[in-house]
């Protein structure tokens, strides 16, 4: 077992031997950390003060072979080049890029969760405060920032997204049995 002075709010595997977490450390400072077990487990702190992480709420984390993507509660997506974390230092901040596209599309939203369909597209659900407090689904295809479904009343999209790749379907839920 592995502990930490962070509160983590969110885990992802990408494999039984390599984990992706983030939370909050000392209550205001984002942190990312990438645990490795090999015959025991060692963690990373990826940031590693590289980037401006503090205040920040994370509320999310989901990789794919290429990519490990963090979001953060204002729409910070904060994208780790997985490829390279064999063969460089993952706390080096070139290994990192932070995607504003769905920041300045949606800047005063809660985002809450996101999921992504493995062919470079990231699906974030949240709470558009600039549209009404509507529950949206925002769509991230690697450049852009989009919205694809928002409601006509106020919502919030929190409860989790997940998809199909064989359907193309999206699933994502809300308050109040919203699907």
């Amino acid at each position: 077992a592995v502990t930490f002075d962070t509160e983590i709010k969110c885990v992802w595997a990408f494999s039984d031997t390599e984990v992706y977490l983030a939370g909050k450390r000392n209550g205001s400072d984002a942190q990312f950390n990438r645990c490795i077990n090999s015959g025991g487990w060692t963690c990373t702190d990826l940031l590693n003060n590289n980037n401006d992480n503090s205040n920040q709420d994370l509320e999310d984390v989901w990789g794919d072979s290429s990519n490990v993507y963090f979001l953060g509660k204002r729409g910070r997506l904060f994208i780790f080049d997985h490829t390279l974390s064999g063969n460089a230092d993952p706390a080096n901040a070139a290994n990192w890029t932070e995607e504003t596209a769905c920041k300045d599309l949606a800047a005063d939203s809660d985002f809450k969760d996101l999921w992504g369909d493995g062919a470079g597209n990231v699906y974030l659900t949240g709470k558009g405060k600039s549209s009404g407090n509507q529950a949206t689904v925002w769509k991230y295809d690697g450049s852009t920032c989009s919205v694809m479904y928002e409601t006509t009343t106020q919502d919030k999209m929190d409860g989790g997204i997940y998809g199909s790749t064989a359907t193309g379907e999206i699933y994502a839920g809300g308050k109040a049995g919203l699907i």
